[in-house]
């Protein structure tokens, strides 16, 4: 289960946030991987600190959790 929900977690969360005028489609794609995964493993949980992370992978200021 763990796989296929990392494997629709970022897709989702980019279509998400395309639908809300946030563009994604420039970010780090190696800090989205770390990201998806540490959600996935629990690892972060927090939906504030993740909300800042999605926020600064758009912004470009995050390089990795």
């Amino acid at each position: 289960m763990f796989a296929a929900a990392a494997l629709t977690a970022w897709p989702s969360t980019a279509v998400f946030l395309d639908l809300h005028g946030v563009d994604l489609l420039g970010v780090d794609q190696d800090a989205a991987y770390e990201l998806v995964v540490a959600v996935a493993a629990g690892v972060l949980a927090d939906v504030g600190v993740l909300a800042g992370w999605l926020r600064g992978l758009a912004e470009g200021a995050v390089s990795g959790v």
